[in-house]
């Protein structure tokens, strides 16, 4: 976790105790993780865009949360 900074120019004009309190309020960037790995993704849309023979279009009907859109598919 991160604290965010002060410009440049204003740490420089203050005192080094003023710029700790400061910083004393000031809370932690959480660090956001990635929803899904571009890998994943490249995985989905492989398994999206393969050619399931005997499987009609309904198949996957209900896991609309897994699906990816056919435009993806090149």
């Amino acid at each position: 976790m991160v604290k965010p900074k002060l410009p440049y120019e204003i740490e420089q004009s203050l005192p080094q105790d003023v710029v700790n309190v400061i910083y004393s309020y000031v809370p932690h960037i959480k660090k956001v993780s990635p929803k899904s790995s571009p890998s994943l993704q490249k995985e989905l849309t492989r398994i999206q865009c393969m050619n399931l023979r005997g499987k009609s279009p309904d198949y996957m009907r209900g896991l609309d949360d897994f699906v990816l859109d056919r435009h993806h598919c090149y």
